[in-house]
C-alpha cells in the first residue's frame, strides 16, 4: 500500500545496486524506498551509501534480473495524489508474470475511461520494478511506453514470462 502520510526530517541515502545490466541507484531512508533509477551514464551528485536495505535490494534485484525471481514487497514511500496512490496500489496487485491494461487498472480503481491518467501515473513511478508499471500495457496491443525505455520494458516482461531463462541483454 502506498503511504500518503508525509515523513519529514528523514535522512535519505543513495545506494548503488550493482547488476549485470549496470548500476541502479536506490534512494531510501534505510527502511523505505523512495526511488529507483535505472543504469545510465550519469553519475549521481549525491554521496553513495551502502546499508542493510541496499544490500537486500541489490541481492533481490540481481535475483530478479538473473533468475526471474519476484522481488520481495519492499516498503516504499511515494509522495503522490490520492488518485495516483490508487493506481499504484492496483499496479502492485498485478501478479508476477502477468499483464493488465491501462483501462483495466482505471476500471479497477473505479475510474473507467481514465486510462491516459493511469499511464501518466505509471510514467512518473519513482520506484519502477518495485511498483511494476512495466506490467501495464495498452489495450490495443503491443507493450506501450516505459519511463526507462521500451527496451527495458520488453526485457522485464520477458524476464517475468520466462523466469529468467534465455534472456538476452537488450
Amino acid at each position: 500500500m502506498v503511504n500518503l502520510q508525509v515523513t519529514l526530517n528523514r535522512k535519505r541515502f543513495y545506494s548503488p545496486l550493482e547488476t549485470d545490466y549496470g548500476r541502479f541507484i536506490a534512494c531510501h531512508d534505510g527502511e523505505k524506498v523512495y526511488g529507483l533509477a535505472f543504469p545510465s551514464n550519469k553519475t549521481p551528485a549525491k554521496e553513495l551509501t551502502v546499508c542493510a536495505l541496499s544490500r537486500r535490494l541489490e541481492k533481490s534485484l540481481n535475483n530478479y534480473l538473473r533468475k526471474g525471481e519476484p522481488l520481495p514487497d519492499y516498503k516504499t514511500h511515494i509522495f503522490v495524489t490520492e488518485f495516483a496512490a490508487k493506481v499504484i496500489n492496483a499496479v502492485r496487485s498485478v501478479p508476477f508474470g502477468k499483464t493488465r491494461t491501462y483501462s483495466s487498472i482505471a476500471a479497477k480503481i473505479g475510474r473507467p475511461g481514465s486510462q491516459r491518467a493511469v499511464g501518466s501515473v505509471c510514467r512518473k513511478n519513482p520506484v519502477p520494478i518495485i511498483v511494476p508499471c512495466h506490467r501495464i500495457i495498452p489495450e490495443r496491443g503491443g507493450i506501450g511506453n516505459y519511463s526507462s525505455g521500451r527496451k527495458w520494458k520488453k526485457m522485464l516482461l520477458a524476464i517475468e514470462k520466462n523466469r529468467g531463462r534465455d534472456i538476452k541483454k537488450y
